[in-house]
């Protein structure tokens, strides 16, 4: 059966998904303000060429403009954040992936290959990593000698540099 990856935190990479939550919610709400700016322009144009009235139609519409620009921002801003966070999600997943697999090859551990999800971004990037890496996650090979003791074989890197050293 295939072992199927369930997210078990929301904010994975905090800084970078709430860095585009807020870019979403302030691009939402420079429109919010732009439309809401046009909106008073045109009803005090409108305003301005009723013969009588103008002035109670536009303090009414101002306190009517007031309200559904706050009720508005109690709906944009939640939404957009967490509409931010959910979208980065599968980016900020192979990421923080990808930097948890590069630090345990530094470590000189021997990881399988890197994995996403498939719902993840970023398959090209997580294929790239493993074949680059693919000769430091390959087990040594062991060299027996006469008495029996293992030794493990030097790599194809070490041997190329005890050649150049020999030259």
């Amino acid at each position: 059966m295939k072992k199927k990856y369930k997210r078990s935190k929301i904010l994975i990479r905090p800084r970078l998904q709430l860095l585009y939550a807020l870019v979403f919610t302030s691009t939402a709400a420079l429109y919010v303000f732009l439309q809401t700016i046009l909106f008073h322009w045109t009803v005090d144009r409108i305003a301005d060429r009723v013969p009588t009235g103008g002035e109670a139609v536009l303090s009414q519409v101002m306190v009517a403009m007031r309200t559904n620009l706050l009720i508005t921002f109690l709906v944009l801003v939640p939404l957009t954040l967490w509409l931010g966070v959910y979208v980065t999600f599968r980016v900020a997943g192979p990421l923080y992936r990808f930097e948890q697999f590069l630090k345990s090859v530094k470590n000189g551990e021997r990881p399988g290959p890197c994995r996403i999800r498939k719902t993840d971004e970023l398959h090209d990037i997580c294929a790239l990593l493993n074949e680059v890496t693919a000769p430091l996650r390959e087990p040594a090979e062991v060299v027996r000698l006469d008495d029996g003791e293992g030794v493990p074989s030097p790599t194809p890197a070490a041997e190329d540099s005890a050649q150049t050293a020999h030259s």
